[in-house]
């Protein structure tokens, strides 16, 4: 499985400090490898989107036929505040 990150989610990426990049890139490499990825996340009705949890950031993805889109990127704290 591929994983394709969005122009806002590769922007909210970059602008973290290098140990959460590399952090969060590793470990959806990992998700990318499984063969249901889902089972890792939460439904997220209001957002119609999947959520992921590494550390105290959230990542908010849909799942394609062979790829991740990743959405979104945000803190925990800024996530819920929707």
């Amino acid at each position: 499985m591929h994983i394709f990150y969005s122009y806002k989610a590769a922007n909210q990426l970059v602008k973290l400090d290098k140990t959460n990049q590399v952090r969060i890139a590793e470990k959806m490499k990992f998700f990318a490898r499984q063969s249901n990825p889902l089972l890792f996340s939460k439904y997220i009705t209001t957002r119609n989107l999947h959520c992921l949890r590494v550390g105290s950031y959230r990542i908010y993805l849909k799942l394609g036929e062979y790829i991740l889109h990743v959405t979104t990127i945000e803190r925990r704290d800024k996530a819920y505040k929707k």
